[in-house]
Protein backbone atom coordinates (compact mmCIF):
# COMPACT_ATOMS: atom_id res chain seq x y z
CA UNK A 1 0.00 0.00 0.00
CA UNK A 2 1.64 3.58 -0.55
CA UNK A 3 3.21 5.76 1.99
CA UNK A 4 0.67 8.45 3.39
CA UNK A 5 0.76 11.21 1.45
CA UNK A 6 1.83 14.65 3.37
CA UNK A 7 2.02 16.29 0.60
CA UNK A 8 -0.55 18.82 -1.40
CA UNK A 9 -1.45 17.62 -4.44
CA UNK A 10 -0.20 21.22 -5.88
CA UNK A 11 3.85 20.26 -4.34
CA UNK A 12 3.04 16.80 -5.53
CA UNK A 13 2.31 18.38 -9.81
CA UNK A 14 5.01 21.27 -9.10
CA UNK A 15 7.66 18.22 -8.47
CA UNK A 16 6.37 16.53 -11.88
CA UNK A 17 6.97 19.50 -13.80
CA UNK A 18 10.65 19.87 -12.35
CA UNK A 19 11.37 16.03 -12.85
CA UNK A 20 9.75 16.86 -16.61
CA UNK A 21 12.04 19.21 -17.18
CA UNK A 22 15.19 18.18 -15.62
CA UNK A 23 18.31 16.98 -18.14
CA UNK A 24 17.56 13.63 -16.93
CA UNK A 25 14.07 13.06 -18.38
CA UNK A 26 14.88 14.97 -21.49
CA UNK A 27 13.49 13.16 -24.58
CA UNK A 28 11.93 10.17 -22.25
CA UNK A 29 8.34 11.30 -23.25
CA UNK A 30 6.92 7.91 -22.77
CA UNK A 31 8.41 7.45 -19.27
CA UNK A 32 6.87 11.19 -18.24
CA UNK A 33 3.44 9.65 -19.36
CA UNK A 34 3.99 6.69 -17.16
CA UNK A 35 4.39 8.88 -14.04
CA UNK A 36 2.10 11.64 -14.85
CA UNK A 37 -0.63 8.75 -15.39
CA UNK A 38 0.00 6.67 -12.45
CA UNK A 39 0.41 9.80 -10.06
CA UNK A 40 -3.02 10.93 -11.30
CA UNK A 41 -4.85 7.67 -10.54
CA UNK A 42 -2.99 7.15 -6.93
CA UNK A 43 -3.69 10.67 -6.17
CA UNK A 44 -7.39 10.10 -7.52
CA UNK A 45 -8.02 7.43 -4.92
CA UNK A 46 -7.49 4.42 -7.70
CA UNK A 47 -4.22 3.37 -7.09
CA UNK A 48 -5.33 0.03 -6.30
CA UNK A 49 -6.42 -0.36 -10.21
CA UNK A 50 -2.59 0.09 -11.58
CA UNK A 51 -1.69 -2.74 -12.90
CA UNK A 52 0.56 -4.12 -15.92
CA UNK A 53 -2.10 -3.94 -18.60
CA UNK A 54 -4.03 -0.75 -17.22
CA UNK A 55 -0.86 1.25 -17.39
CA UNK A 56 0.45 -0.89 -21.28
CA UNK A 57 -3.66 -0.10 -22.54
CA UNK A 58 -4.03 3.62 -21.02
CA UNK A 59 0.03 4.79 -21.63
CA UNK A 60 1.58 2.02 -24.52
CA UNK A 61 -1.69 2.11 -26.38
CA UNK A 62 -1.73 -1.76 -26.64
CA UNK A 63 -4.77 -3.35 -27.10
CA UNK A 64 -7.56 -4.43 -24.83
CA UNK A 65 -6.88 -7.74 -24.81
CA UNK A 66 -2.90 -6.63 -24.13
CA UNK A 67 -1.26 -9.59 -21.99
CA UNK A 68 1.60 -8.79 -20.18
CA UNK A 69 2.55 -12.42 -19.46
CA UNK A 70 3.60 -11.95 -23.99
CA UNK A 71 4.84 -8.58 -23.71
CA UNK A 72 6.91 -7.28 -21.05
CA UNK A 73 6.87 -3.83 -21.90
CA UNK A 74 5.27 -2.15 -18.60
CA UNK A 75 7.94 -4.07 -16.60
CA UNK A 76 10.88 -2.77 -18.69
CA UNK A 77 9.25 0.96 -18.52
CA UNK A 78 9.10 0.87 -14.77
CA UNK A 79 12.38 -0.49 -14.29
CA UNK A 80 13.22 2.17 -16.37
CA UNK A 81 11.44 5.03 -14.38
CA UNK A 82 13.10 3.89 -11.52
CA UNK A 83 16.37 4.19 -12.60
CA UNK A 84 15.51 7.76 -14.13
CA UNK A 85 14.43 9.01 -10.59
CA UNK A 86 17.01 7.64 -8.82
CA UNK A 87 19.83 9.42 -10.85
CA UNK A 88 17.47 12.09 -10.76
CA UNK A 89 17.16 12.72 -6.86
CA UNK A 90 21.33 11.78 -6.89
CA UNK A 91 21.57 14.55 -9.20
CA UNK A 92 19.85 18.06 -10.38
CA UNK A 93 16.80 16.85 -7.77
CA UNK A 94 18.96 16.42 -5.18
CA UNK A 95 17.69 19.02 -3.16
CA UNK A 96 14.04 18.98 -4.40
CA UNK A 97 11.37 18.93 -0.83
CA UNK A 98 9.73 16.14 -2.15
CA UNK A 99 10.63 12.54 -3.10
CA UNK A 100 8.35 10.33 -5.45
CA UNK A 101 9.48 6.72 -5.90
CA UNK A 102 8.32 3.21 -7.20
CA UNK A 103 8.84 0.29 -4.82
CA UNK A 104 10.52 -2.79 -7.13
CA UNK A 105 7.42 -4.98 -8.73
CA UNK A 106 4.97 -2.31 -7.69
CA UNK A 107 3.26 0.52 -10.01
CA UNK A 108 1.85 2.14 -7.41
CA UNK A 109 4.04 6.20 -6.51
CA UNK A 110 4.75 6.88 -3.17
CA UNK A 111 5.34 9.87 -2.03
CA UNK A 112 7.81 10.84 0.67
CA UNK A 113 9.83 14.03 2.30
CA UNK A 114 13.13 14.05 1.21
CA UNK A 115 15.85 14.08 4.13
CA UNK A 116 18.40 15.10 1.42
CA UNK A 117 16.71 18.67 0.81
CA UNK A 118 17.90 19.67 4.58
CA UNK A 119 21.50 18.66 3.89
CA UNK A 120 22.34 19.61 0.06
CA UNK A 121 25.30 21.08 -1.01
CA UNK A 122 24.77 24.17 -2.19
CA UNK A 123 21.77 25.15 0.72
CA UNK A 124 24.30 27.25 2.62
CA UNK A 125 24.86 29.21 -0.28
CA UNK A 126 21.35 29.74 -0.80
CA UNK A 127 21.14 31.01 2.76
CA UNK A 128 23.87 33.32 2.22
CA UNK A 129 22.47 34.97 -1.41
CA UNK A 130 18.55 34.95 0.44
CA UNK A 131 20.27 37.70 3.20
CA UNK A 132 22.57 39.37 1.76
CA UNK A 133 21.47 39.83 -2.26
CA UNK A 134 17.70 40.17 -1.40
CA UNK A 135 17.62 42.24 -4.23
CA UNK A 136 17.95 39.58 -6.54
CA UNK A 137 15.85 37.00 -6.05
CA UNK A 138 12.55 36.68 -3.41
CA UNK A 139 10.15 34.45 -2.73
CA UNK A 140 8.21 32.55 -5.84
CA UNK A 141 8.26 29.73 -8.44
CA UNK A 142 10.30 30.74 -11.12
CA UNK A 143 10.41 33.44 -14.02
CA UNK A 144 7.23 34.30 -15.25
CA UNK A 145 7.61 35.38 -18.91
CA UNK A 146 5.19 36.72 -21.11
CA UNK A 147 6.01 35.80 -24.79
CA UNK A 148 4.15 38.85 -27.00
CA UNK A 149 3.05 38.07 -30.30
CA UNK A 150 5.49 39.14 -32.59
CA UNK A 151 4.84 42.12 -34.98
CA UNK A 152 5.05 41.76 -39.11
CA UNK A 153 6.20 45.18 -39.93
CA UNK A 154 5.29 44.50 -43.57
CA UNK A 155 1.92 42.79 -45.19
CA UNK A 156 3.77 40.15 -47.05
CA UNK A 157 1.93 36.30 -45.79
CA UNK A 158 5.24 35.01 -45.33
CA UNK A 159 6.19 37.73 -43.04
CA UNK A 160 2.72 37.13 -41.18
CA UNK A 161 3.20 33.47 -40.76
CA UNK A 162 6.54 33.39 -39.77
CA UNK A 163 5.89 36.21 -37.12
CA UNK A 164 2.73 34.27 -35.95
CA UNK A 165 5.10 30.64 -35.84
CA UNK A 166 7.82 32.12 -34.09
CA UNK A 167 5.46 33.15 -31.50
CA UNK A 168 4.17 30.06 -30.73
CA UNK A 169 7.52 27.98 -30.94
CA UNK A 170 8.80 30.43 -28.42
CA UNK A 171 5.85 29.83 -26.32
CA UNK A 172 6.32 26.15 -26.39
CA UNK A 173 10.29 26.18 -25.91
CA UNK A 174 9.63 28.14 -23.06
CA UNK A 175 7.00 26.53 -21.28
CA UNK A 176 9.46 23.83 -21.30
CA UNK A 177 12.68 24.94 -20.00
CA UNK A 178 13.52 24.81 -16.15
CA UNK A 179 12.72 27.63 -14.24
CA UNK A 180 10.36 29.31 -16.81
CA UNK A 181 6.43 30.05 -16.33
CA UNK A 182 4.85 31.25 -19.27
CA UNK A 183 1.90 33.77 -19.53
CA UNK A 184 -1.35 32.00 -20.94
CA UNK A 185 -2.18 33.94 -24.25
CA UNK A 186 -5.88 34.68 -22.52
CA UNK A 187 -3.66 36.66 -20.61
CA UNK A 188 -1.69 38.28 -23.34
CA UNK A 189 -4.64 38.93 -25.37
CA UNK A 190 -5.88 41.80 -22.13
CA UNK A 191 -1.75 43.35 -22.48
CA UNK A 192 -2.00 43.99 -26.23
CA UNK A 193 -3.21 45.84 -28.75
CA UNK A 194 -4.21 44.12 -32.31
CA UNK A 195 -0.81 45.13 -34.01
CA UNK A 196 1.07 42.96 -31.00
CA UNK A 197 2.58 45.74 -29.32
CA UNK A 198 2.34 45.61 -25.02
CA UNK A 199 -0.06 48.59 -23.69
CA UNK A 200 1.51 48.13 -20.70
CA UNK A 201 4.70 46.85 -19.01
CA UNK A 202 5.18 43.45 -17.90
CA UNK A 203 5.40 43.87 -14.26
CA UNK A 204 2.37 45.61 -14.63
CA UNK A 205 0.18 41.94 -15.03
CA UNK A 206 2.96 40.17 -12.28
CA UNK A 207 5.21 39.12 -15.03
CA UNK A 208 8.96 39.70 -14.66
CA UNK A 209 9.75 39.98 -18.26
CA UNK A 210 7.78 39.74 -21.89
CA UNK A 211 9.77 38.43 -24.70
CA UNK A 212 8.90 40.85 -28.15
CA UNK A 213 10.05 41.44 -31.45
CA UNK A 214 9.29 42.22 -34.91
CA UNK A 215 9.64 39.97 -38.49
CA UNK A 216 10.28 42.27 -41.80
CA UNK A 217 11.72 40.98 -45.28
CA UNK A 218 14.55 42.57 -47.42
CA UNK A 219 14.13 40.55 -50.95
CA UNK A 220 15.18 36.94 -50.22
CA UNK A 221 16.13 37.78 -46.40
CA UNK A 222 14.19 37.81 -43.70
CA UNK A 223 15.14 39.96 -40.69
CA UNK A 224 14.11 39.17 -37.19
CA UNK A 225 14.45 41.33 -33.97
CA UNK A 226 14.02 40.16 -30.62
CA UNK A 227 14.00 41.73 -27.22
CA UNK A 228 13.49 40.85 -23.62
CA UNK A 229 11.55 43.70 -21.52
CA UNK A 230 12.09 44.00 -17.46
CA UNK A 231 9.30 44.59 -15.52
CA UNK A 232 9.42 48.50 -15.89
CA UNK A 233 9.02 47.96 -19.75
CA UNK A 234 13.11 48.59 -20.56
CA UNK A 235 14.81 46.12 -22.97
CA UNK A 236 17.55 44.46 -21.07
CA UNK A 237 18.31 42.19 -23.56
CA UNK A 238 18.09 41.99 -27.49
CA UNK A 239 19.78 39.70 -30.27
CA UNK A 240 18.86 40.50 -34.13
CA UNK A 241 18.66 37.14 -36.95
CA UNK A 242 19.18 36.96 -40.23
CA UNK A 243 17.67 34.61 -42.17
CA UNK A 244 17.31 33.24 -45.99
CA UNK A 245 13.72 33.10 -46.86
CA UNK A 246 14.77 29.36 -48.76
CA UNK A 247 14.56 28.04 -44.85
CA UNK A 248 11.70 29.91 -43.73
CA UNK A 249 10.45 26.28 -42.80
CA UNK A 250 12.92 25.75 -39.92
CA UNK A 251 13.29 29.72 -39.19
CA UNK A 252 11.08 30.03 -36.40
CA UNK A 253 12.72 26.91 -34.70
CA UNK A 254 16.22 27.66 -35.21
CA UNK A 255 15.66 31.19 -33.80
CA UNK A 256 13.49 30.13 -30.80
CA UNK A 257 16.13 27.41 -30.08
CA UNK A 258 18.85 30.20 -30.34
CA UNK A 259 16.94 32.56 -27.80
CA UNK A 260 16.12 30.04 -24.98
CA UNK A 261 19.76 28.89 -25.26
CA UNK A 262 20.64 32.80 -24.70
CA UNK A 263 18.05 33.68 -21.98
CA UNK A 264 18.47 30.15 -20.70
CA UNK A 265 18.31 30.04 -16.37
CA UNK A 266 21.42 29.23 -14.97
CA UNK A 267 20.73 29.69 -11.15
CA UNK A 268 19.87 26.64 -9.67
CA UNK A 269 17.21 28.23 -7.28
CA UNK A 270 15.52 29.37 -10.27
CA UNK A 271 15.70 26.37 -12.48
CA UNK A 272 14.12 24.32 -9.49
CA UNK A 273 11.63 27.44 -9.24
CA UNK A 274 12.24 28.22 -5.48
CA UNK A 275 12.22 31.97 -5.83
CA UNK A 276 11.53 34.05 -8.51
CA UNK A 277 13.84 36.87 -10.16
CA UNK A 278 13.18 40.80 -8.75
CA UNK A 279 14.06 43.53 -11.47
CA UNK A 280 17.81 43.38 -10.88
CA UNK A 281 18.10 39.70 -11.30
CA UNK A 282 16.83 40.47 -15.08
CA UNK A 283 18.56 43.65 -15.17
CA UNK A 284 22.51 41.72 -14.41
CA UNK A 285 21.05 39.08 -16.99
CA UNK A 286 21.12 41.29 -19.63
CA UNK A 287 24.31 42.39 -19.30
CA UNK A 288 25.69 39.44 -18.94
CA UNK A 289 24.18 37.94 -21.75
CA UNK A 290 25.59 40.88 -23.65
CA UNK A 291 29.40 39.89 -22.31
CA UNK A 292 28.53 36.51 -23.74
CA UNK A 293 27.35 37.90 -27.27
CA UNK A 294 30.82 39.88 -27.61
CA UNK A 295 32.68 36.60 -26.58
CA UNK A 296 30.56 34.56 -28.92
CA UNK A 297 31.40 37.09 -31.82
CA UNK A 298 35.55 37.27 -30.58
CA UNK A 299 35.24 40.95 -30.12
CA UNK A 300 38.01 41.73 -28.02
CA UNK A 301 37.18 45.51 -27.38
CA UNK A 302 33.58 44.43 -26.64
CA UNK A 303 34.84 41.95 -23.99
CA UNK A 304 37.28 44.37 -22.60
CA UNK A 305 34.42 46.79 -21.80
CA UNK A 306 31.51 43.94 -20.84
CA UNK A 307 34.18 42.72 -18.11
CA UNK A 308 34.97 46.27 -16.82
CA UNK A 309 31.40 47.01 -16.25
CA UNK A 310 30.60 43.30 -15.26
CA UNK A 311 33.69 43.76 -12.28
CA UNK A 312 32.42 46.91 -11.76
CA UNK A 313 29.04 45.32 -10.81
CA UNK A 314 30.60 42.92 -8.57
CA UNK A 315 31.64 45.31 -5.94
CA UNK A 316 27.89 46.27 -5.90
CA UNK A 317 26.74 42.67 -5.71
CA UNK A 318 29.14 40.27 -4.82
CA UNK A 319 26.44 37.17 -4.28
CA UNK A 320 25.80 36.41 -7.92
CA UNK A 321 27.23 33.12 -9.91
CA UNK A 322 26.59 34.28 -13.19
CA UNK A 323 28.11 37.69 -12.73
CA UNK A 324 31.57 35.67 -11.91
CA UNK A 325 31.27 32.94 -14.26
CA UNK A 326 30.77 35.64 -17.15
CA UNK A 327 33.95 37.59 -15.62
CA UNK A 328 36.04 34.56 -15.45
CA UNK A 329 35.14 33.93 -19.14
CA UNK A 330 36.13 37.49 -20.36
CA UNK A 331 39.21 36.90 -18.74
CA UNK A 332 39.99 33.53 -21.12
CA UNK A 333 38.56 35.44 -23.82
CA UNK A 334 41.64 38.46 -23.62
CA UNK A 335 44.08 35.68 -23.21
CA UNK A 336 43.01 34.04 -26.25
CA UNK A 337 42.76 37.44 -28.20
CA UNK A 338 46.40 38.27 -26.87
CA UNK A 339 45.29 40.91 -25.26
CA UNK A 340 46.56 39.67 -21.30
CA UNK A 341 49.22 37.33 -20.23
CA UNK A 342 48.63 33.89 -19.21
CA UNK A 343 49.38 33.87 -15.97
CA UNK A 344 47.59 37.60 -15.66
CA UNK A 345 44.20 35.54 -16.86
CA UNK A 346 44.67 32.92 -14.87
CA UNK A 347 44.91 35.04 -11.54
CA UNK A 348 41.86 37.17 -12.47
CA UNK A 349 39.81 33.82 -14.07
CA UNK A 350 40.28 31.11 -11.49
CA UNK A 351 39.19 33.53 -8.76
CA UNK A 352 36.29 34.74 -10.65
CA UNK A 353 35.60 30.59 -11.04
CA UNK A 354 36.21 30.08 -7.51
CA UNK A 355 33.58 32.14 -6.53
CA UNK A 356 31.08 31.60 -8.82
CA UNK A 357 31.31 27.53 -7.78
CA UNK A 358 31.00 28.65 -4.15
CA UNK A 359 27.80 30.51 -4.69
CA UNK A 360 26.28 27.74 -7.28
CA UNK A 361 28.29 24.72 -7.66
CA UNK A 362 25.15 23.64 -9.57
CA UNK A 363 25.70 26.45 -11.95
CA UNK A 364 26.55 24.70 -15.60
CA UNK A 365 28.26 28.14 -16.44
CA UNK A 366 30.49 28.28 -13.22
CA UNK A 367 31.57 24.60 -14.11
CA UNK A 368 31.75 25.61 -18.42
CA UNK A 369 34.15 28.47 -16.84
CA UNK A 370 35.84 26.12 -14.66
CA UNK A 371 36.61 23.91 -17.76
CA UNK A 372 37.64 27.15 -19.69
CA UNK A 373 40.33 28.30 -17.10
CA UNK A 374 41.95 25.02 -16.21
CA UNK A 375 41.92 24.08 -20.06
CA UNK A 376 43.00 27.00 -21.90
CA UNK A 377 44.95 28.85 -19.19
CA UNK A 378 46.98 25.64 -17.54
CA UNK A 379 46.29 22.74 -20.32
CA UNK A 380 44.95 20.57 -17.60
CA UNK A 381 42.81 18.49 -19.06
CA UNK A 382 41.95 15.93 -16.35
CA UNK A 383 40.37 18.94 -14.36
CA UNK A 384 38.60 20.63 -17.10
CA UNK A 385 37.05 17.21 -17.90
CA UNK A 386 35.59 17.04 -14.61
CA UNK A 387 34.28 20.49 -14.71
CA UNK A 388 32.45 19.93 -17.96
CA UNK A 389 31.14 16.52 -16.36
CA UNK A 390 29.20 17.98 -13.64
CA UNK A 391 28.22 20.66 -16.69
CA UNK A 392 27.14 17.71 -18.56
CA UNK A 393 25.30 16.29 -15.89
CA UNK A 394 23.38 19.34 -15.14
CA UNK A 395 21.87 19.93 -18.81
CA UNK A 396 22.78 20.17 -21.80
CA UNK A 397 23.99 23.95 -22.22
CA UNK A 398 25.89 25.16 -25.96
CA UNK A 399 29.27 26.22 -24.14
CA UNK A 400 29.93 22.86 -22.24
CA UNK A 401 29.39 21.06 -25.96
CA UNK A 402 31.20 23.31 -27.59
CA UNK A 403 34.50 23.24 -25.07
CA UNK A 404 34.28 19.55 -25.29
CA UNK A 405 34.26 19.41 -28.82
CA UNK A 406 37.15 22.01 -28.65
CA UNK A 407 39.30 20.04 -26.22
CA UNK A 408 38.36 16.91 -28.54
CA UNK A 409 39.88 18.58 -31.90
CA UNK A 410 43.25 19.26 -29.94
CA UNK A 411 43.63 15.63 -29.38
CA UNK A 412 43.09 14.74 -32.70
CA UNK A 413 39.98 12.97 -31.80
CA UNK A 414 37.79 14.86 -34.99
CA UNK A 415 34.70 12.56 -34.61
CA UNK A 416 34.17 13.06 -31.08
CA UNK A 417 34.85 16.84 -31.48
CA UNK A 418 32.21 17.11 -34.22
CA UNK A 419 29.58 14.89 -32.81
CA UNK A 420 30.30 17.50 -29.36
CA UNK A 421 30.10 20.99 -31.85
CA UNK A 422 27.12 19.74 -33.40
CA UNK A 423 24.86 18.74 -30.33
CA UNK A 424 26.12 22.69 -29.55
CA UNK A 425 24.88 24.01 -33.24
CA UNK A 426 21.52 21.89 -32.72
CA UNK A 427 21.06 24.19 -29.42
CA UNK A 428 22.05 27.49 -31.41
CA UNK A 429 22.22 27.84 -34.76
CA UNK A 430 23.41 31.11 -34.73
CA UNK A 431 26.20 30.89 -32.23
CA UNK A 432 29.58 32.50 -34.26
CA UNK A 433 31.76 30.56 -31.64
CA UNK A 434 30.25 26.78 -32.68
CA UNK A 435 30.87 27.65 -36.04
CA UNK A 436 34.32 29.07 -36.14
CA UNK A 437 35.03 25.59 -33.69
CA UNK A 438 32.92 23.61 -36.39
CA UNK A 439 35.12 24.76 -39.22
CA UNK A 440 38.61 24.68 -37.58
CA UNK A 441 38.07 21.34 -36.35
CA UNK A 442 37.19 19.96 -40.06
CA UNK A 443 40.12 22.33 -41.08
CA UNK A 444 42.50 20.59 -38.57
CA UNK A 445 41.79 17.05 -39.51
CA UNK A 446 41.68 17.82 -43.11
CA UNK A 447 38.55 17.35 -43.90
CA UNK A 448 38.54 19.86 -46.79
CA UNK A 449 35.53 18.67 -48.68
CA UNK A 450 33.18 18.37 -45.44
CA UNK A 451 34.19 21.91 -44.62
CA UNK A 452 33.84 23.58 -47.89
CA UNK A 453 30.51 21.84 -48.18
CA UNK A 454 29.07 24.36 -45.21
CA UNK A 455 28.78 26.90 -47.70
CA UNK A 456 25.70 25.66 -49.31
CA UNK A 457 24.62 24.38 -46.14
CA UNK A 458 25.35 28.21 -44.18
CA UNK A 459 22.27 30.08 -45.81
CA UNK A 460 20.23 31.18 -42.63
CA UNK A 461 23.73 32.77 -41.15
CA UNK A 462 25.64 35.75 -41.70
CA UNK A 463 29.28 36.01 -42.98
CA UNK A 464 31.74 35.17 -40.39
CA UNK A 465 35.10 35.74 -41.20
CA UNK A 466 36.88 33.46 -38.60
CA UNK A 467 34.58 30.59 -40.35
CA UNK A 468 35.31 32.15 -43.82
CA UNK A 469 39.32 31.85 -42.82
CA UNK A 470 39.29 28.16 -42.61
CA UNK A 471 36.55 27.69 -45.89
CA UNK A 472 39.13 29.63 -47.64
CA UNK A 473 42.31 27.46 -46.76
CA UNK A 474 40.77 24.41 -47.27
CA UNK A 475 39.75 25.78 -50.86
CA UNK A 476 43.29 26.97 -51.38
CA UNK A 477 44.86 23.48 -50.22
CA UNK A 478 42.04 21.54 -52.13
CA UNK A 479 42.96 23.04 -55.43
CA UNK A 480 40.26 25.00 -55.71
CA UNK A 481 41.83 28.72 -56.21
CA UNK A 482 39.07 30.33 -57.85
CA UNK A 483 36.50 29.20 -54.90
CA UNK A 484 38.93 30.50 -52.57
CA UNK A 485 39.17 34.03 -54.71
CA UNK A 486 35.46 34.07 -54.10
CA UNK A 487 35.85 33.36 -50.73
CA UNK A 488 38.75 35.86 -50.06
CA UNK A 489 36.81 38.70 -51.51
CA UNK A 490 33.84 38.24 -49.42
CA UNK A 491 36.68 38.51 -46.38
CA UNK A 492 38.15 41.96 -48.06
CA UNK A 493 34.81 43.07 -47.65
CA UNK A 494 34.39 42.53 -44.47
CA UNK A 495 37.90 43.29 -43.14
CA UNK A 496 37.53 47.42 -42.85
CA UNK A 497 34.76 46.14 -39.75
CA UNK A 498 37.83 45.53 -37.51
CA UNK A 499 41.44 44.73 -37.25
CA UNK A 500 41.31 41.19 -36.66
CA UNK A 501 39.45 40.85 -39.98
CA UNK A 502 42.28 42.63 -41.54
CA UNK A 503 44.64 40.20 -40.47
CA UNK A 504 42.42 37.29 -41.99
CA UNK A 505 42.76 39.13 -45.00
CA UNK A 506 46.14 39.46 -45.09
CA UNK A 507 47.15 36.37 -44.49
CA UNK A 508 44.67 34.80 -47.11
CA UNK A 509 46.75 37.01 -49.69
CA UNK A 510 49.59 35.81 -48.59
CA UNK A 511 48.33 32.72 -49.24
CA UNK A 512 47.05 34.02 -52.68
CA UNK A 513 51.08 35.07 -53.47
CA UNK A 514 49.66 38.80 -52.83
CA UNK A 515 51.99 40.06 -50.01
CA UNK A 516 51.69 43.51 -49.71
CA UNK A 517 48.84 43.86 -46.58
CA UNK A 518 50.58 40.86 -44.84
CA UNK A 519 54.17 42.89 -44.87
CA UNK A 520 52.25 45.76 -43.94
CA UNK A 521 51.13 44.10 -41.21
CA UNK A 522 54.41 43.12 -39.87
CA UNK A 523 56.03 46.29 -39.73
CA UNK A 524 53.18 47.38 -36.94
CA UNK A 525 54.37 46.81 -33.21
CA UNK A 526 50.51 45.93 -32.48
CA UNK A 527 50.08 43.28 -34.91
CA UNK A 528 49.44 40.06 -32.21
CA UNK A 529 52.41 37.20 -32.27
CA UNK A 530 50.06 34.39 -33.02
CA UNK A 531 48.84 36.33 -36.21
CA UNK A 532 52.35 37.47 -37.12
CA UNK A 533 53.44 33.88 -36.64
CA UNK A 534 50.90 32.72 -39.25
CA UNK A 535 51.93 35.72 -41.47
CA UNK A 536 55.10 34.87 -42.03
CA UNK A 537 54.08 30.84 -42.72
CA UNK A 538 51.94 32.41 -44.92
CA UNK A 539 54.49 34.78 -47.37
CA UNK A 540 57.26 31.22 -47.34
CA UNK A 541 59.07 33.05 -44.56
CA UNK A 542 60.41 29.66 -42.85
CA UNK A 543 63.06 31.50 -40.26
CA UNK A 544 60.67 34.43 -38.96
CA UNK A 545 57.99 32.09 -38.80
CA UNK A 546 60.04 29.53 -36.12
CA UNK A 547 60.93 32.64 -34.25
CA UNK A 548 57.37 33.83 -33.90
CA UNK A 549 55.90 30.40 -32.98
CA UNK A 550 58.60 29.65 -30.45
CA UNK A 551 57.38 32.90 -28.43
CA UNK A 552 53.50 31.21 -29.51
CA UNK A 553 54.71 28.35 -27.63
CA UNK A 554 56.06 29.73 -24.64
CA UNK A 555 53.44 31.96 -24.09
CA UNK A 556 51.33 28.85 -23.92
CA UNK A 557 48.49 30.70 -26.48
CA UNK A 558 45.96 28.61 -27.95
CA UNK A 559 47.63 28.38 -31.76
CA UNK A 560 50.72 26.06 -30.00
CA UNK A 561 48.22 23.10 -29.16
CA UNK A 562 47.48 23.11 -32.73
CA UNK A 563 50.76 22.58 -33.90
CA UNK A 564 50.82 18.71 -34.67
CA UNK A 565 47.83 18.81 -36.89
CA UNK A 566 47.31 22.32 -38.84
CA UNK A 567 48.07 22.04 -42.43
CA UNK A 568 49.54 25.59 -42.85
CA UNK A 569 52.36 24.22 -41.10
CA UNK A 570 53.41 21.42 -43.27
CA UNK A 571 55.99 22.88 -44.95
CA UNK A 572 58.07 23.50 -41.59
CA UNK A 573 57.83 20.03 -40.30
CA UNK A 574 61.05 18.85 -42.00
CA UNK A 575 62.87 21.60 -39.62
CA UNK A 576 63.82 20.23 -36.42
CA UNK A 577 63.55 23.27 -34.45
CA UNK A 578 59.26 23.36 -35.39
CA UNK A 579 59.55 20.00 -34.49
CA UNK A 580 60.67 20.39 -31.06
CA UNK A 581 58.03 22.61 -30.85
CA UNK A 582 55.51 20.19 -31.93
CA UNK A 583 56.91 17.57 -29.38
CA UNK A 584 56.79 19.89 -26.36
CA UNK A 585 53.59 20.88 -27.15
CA UNK A 586 52.01 17.73 -27.89
CA UNK A 587 53.42 15.88 -24.42
CA UNK A 588 52.31 19.06 -22.44
CA UNK A 589 48.28 18.81 -24.77
CA UNK A 590 47.84 14.82 -24.43
CA UNK A 591 49.26 14.85 -20.48
CA UNK A 592 46.70 13.40 -18.22
CA UNK A 593 44.14 13.66 -21.20
CA UNK A 594 42.71 9.77 -20.28
CA UNK A 595 39.43 11.28 -19.43
CA UNK A 596 38.75 12.87 -22.69
CA UNK A 597 40.11 9.15 -24.14
CA UNK A 598 37.56 7.19 -22.43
Amino acid sequence: MATQVTQSTLNIWAEINRIKTSPVFQSSSKLIRFLEFTVDEALQGRGHLLREQLIGIEVYGRSKTYDPRVDSVVRVEARRLREKLRKYYETVGSDARLKITYRTGAYIPEFADNPASETTVDQPVDVAVNRSASALYGEGDGACVAVVPFVALSNEEDVRVLAAALTDELVYQFSRSPGFRVAARSFLQLATLESGYLTAHPGDFGTHAAIHGTVQQYGKLFRITVEMSDSTGFVAWSERYDASTLDAHIIQEQIASSVLARLRVDDTRLRLMKVAPALGAVRIFGITARARRAIDENDPQAVSNALKQLTEISRRQSDCAQIFSAIADCHVELFRCGMSSQDDAYEAAKEAVDRAIALDRNSADANCSGASVQGWLRWNWKRAAKYLDIASEIGDSVRSHYLQGIYHSYGGQFDEAVDQLQRASLLDPFSQSVRTATARTLFLGRRYDALIATTERGRVQPDNVSTLRYIALACVLAGERDRAKSIIHRVQTLAYASSPNSLVAAELDAWFDEPRRATRALKDDKTPISARALLCVALGDHASAIAALDTVRKSRLPLALTFHLDPRFDGLRRIERFNQFVQSSREVLMHDRSHFDE
